[in-house]
């Protein structure tokens, strides 16, 4: 299944990847992404496993695709450019990449149920407060900045802590 080229390209620019929430049948599929107009131009691919008649989310980082040509890697291609998205697709193949077998592809009937299609980033990290009689304060900052904690100290005057 593919999309027709999205006119403009999708810009997934400050997003980490793509979510899939998928019902298989046990085989291993490719989602496929598209940053060139051309029906046959390099296609950024990523497999993923399913499982039989139970619903999985499916978590595919941009920097997990791999530029192929008709299942052959790409090396020296550019990775996928997240700003110009002009097609997705979702396959069922007998090749995983470069001439090797999908491990569980089954000629025949297949399933893929498919529930979203979207994309992702990371929630910043939570903002630690944390409450300090006024002495301690500096020291509690410098130490949960080297930890690379995300803080803010707040002080309290030494008779409210006990």
């Amino acid at each position: 299944m593919r999309t027709r080229n999205f006119d403009p390209p999708f810009n997934l620019q400050g997003w980490q990847g793509i979510h899939l929430q998928v019902r298989g049948d046990g085989q291993r599929y490719k989602v496929i992404l598209r940053d060139r107009s051309g029906w046959d131009s390099v296609a950024h691919c990523a497999s993923f496993e399913t499982v039989r008649d139970a619903w999985t989310s499916v978590v595919v980082p941009f920097t997990a695709f791999q530029p192929t040509f008709r299942a052959r890697t790409l090396p020296t291609a550019a990775p996928v450019q997240a700003d110009q998205i002009c097609s997705v697709q979702l396959m069922l193949s007998k090749f995983e990449y470069d001439g090797a077998l999908n491990p569980q592809f089954q000629p025949g009937a297949f399933c893929l149920d498919v529930a979203e299609i979207g994309v992702y980033r990371a929630a910043p990290p939570p903002c630690l407060v944390a409450i300090a009689p006024a002495d301690h304060a500096a020291r509690w900052e410098q130490e949960l900045a080297a930890a690379q904690i995300t803080c803010q100290v707040v002080t309290t005057p030494q008779a409210l802590i006990a």
